[in-house]
This record gives structure tokens, C-alpha cells and sequence, in this order.
């Protein structure tokens, strides 16, 4: 019984050293092939910026041509729709007091 606990330990030993070793090798394989795709990718998207990059550009600056950032305006109506949220909030507040029967301008109800 123990010669063939030894023979069965062996050969588990031997298929894991081989086993071992050829998914060394397949992982190897794998990370060659990822680097070779990377690099025909690299070279494709330089190709597509050698060919269509100045074209690309002329499209954005045909598109910004004439566009004047209004930065003051936008602000502005930032501003307003803010405080015409909040007061829009305390209004429908004042609404639901009401409707529970609390008085909002007696200072009891404002904790």
C-alpha cells in the first residue's frame, strides 16, 4: 500500500511540474500576442492621425469659428434658476405646513 501511495505521489508531482510548465509557456504566448496587438493598434491609430488628423482639426475649428464664450450669461441665469429653486422649496414648505395646520410665521413652528 505505501509503494503505491509513493507511485500515486509521484506521478501527481510529475503532471504538476509539466503542468506547470506549459501554462509558463501559454502565458508567455499570451502576453507576446497582446504586445503584438498593442502594437498594431498603436500603428493603426498613427496611420488614422497621419491621414485624418488635419482633417480632424479643420472640422473643430469650422465648428468653433465665430463661437463667442458667453461665461457672464451663463452665470447669470446659473444664479437665477438657483435661487428661484430654493425659493420655489420654501414656498412648497410654507404649502405643507399649512396643509398639517402649523402656522409658518409663528415662531413655535421654526425649530
Amino acid at each position: 500500500m505505501t509503494m503505491a501511495a509513493v507511485a500515486v505521489g509521484g506521478a501527481s508531482l510529475l503532471g504538476g511540474i509539466v503542468s506547470s510548465k506549459s501554462s509558463k509557456k501559454t502565458a508567455k504566448q499570451a502576453l507576446a500576442l497582446q504586445r503584438e496587438q498593442f502594437e498594431f493598434n498603436k500603428k493603426r491609430y498613427n496611420d488614422y492621425k497621419t491621414m485624418y488628423g488635419g482633417l480632424e482639426q479643420m472640422q473643430v475649428d469650422a465648428a468653433n469659428k465665430g463661437v463667442v464664450a458667453d461665461l457672464g450669461g451663463v452665470t447669470s441665469r446659473a444664479v437665477g434658476d438657483v435661487a428661484t429653486q430654493f425659493t420655489n422649496a420654501e414656498e412648497a414648505q410654507r404649502r405643507s405646513q399649512q396643509r398639517m395646520g402649523i402656522n409658518p410665521k409663528d415662531r413655535k413652528s421654526v425649530v
